[in-house]
This record gives structure tokens, C-alpha cells and sequence, in this order.
């Protein structure tokens, strides 16, 4: 399945100012990277100049707080931010 299956037009926009305005910063930015695992996927990943991960959601529908902690919870156990 398409990782943009069933995202609104508003959504991709999103995550393509997110891309845009992290490469812009002089991060390496890629859309739609799931962790090798398949635990998580971010919209967007950052990679910081010195190799931190950190992955960007575009979150514009509600979310519970348990959904949103568990997201965390699982890029904070590989290292990876999460905003």
C-alpha cells in the first residue's frame, strides 16, 4: 500500500514544508521513511548534520494522548526524536 493512501491534499502539503524548510536549515530531510523494523513511519525524517534522527509528523487530525505517547515511545527506543 501507498504510504500516501488516504492523506489529504492539506496533509502532503504538510509534510512537503516540513522537507522543504529542514533541507533549507541544512538538515537532510526524506518523506515517508519507516524505521527498518517497520515499528514506525515518519512523514518526514530529519537527519541533524551530526546524524540525529529525528522524525517530523504532520499531525492534523486528533490523536489521542495513549496513540501519541505509543508513536514516541517507539522512535525514543531507536533513538530518534520525534516532533
Amino acid at each position: 500500500m501507498c504510504a500516501a493512501a488516504g492523506k489529504t491534499e492539506e496533509h502532503r502539503s504538510l509534510e512537503q514544508a516540513l522537507d522543504a524548510t529542514a533541507r533549507e536549515s541544512g538538515h537532510q530531510a526524506e518523506l515517508e521513511v519507516a524505521a527498518a523494523h517497520g515499528g514506525w513511519r515518519a512523514d518526514v525524517l530529519v537527519t541533524t548534520p551530526d546524524g540525529r534522527p529525528t522524525a517530523l509528523e504532520a499531525q492534523l487530525s486528533s490523536a489521542s494522548l495513549v496513540d501519541v505517547l505509543a508513536r514516541t515511545r517507539r522512535c525514543d527506543a531507536d533513538r530518534a526524536g520525534v516532533v
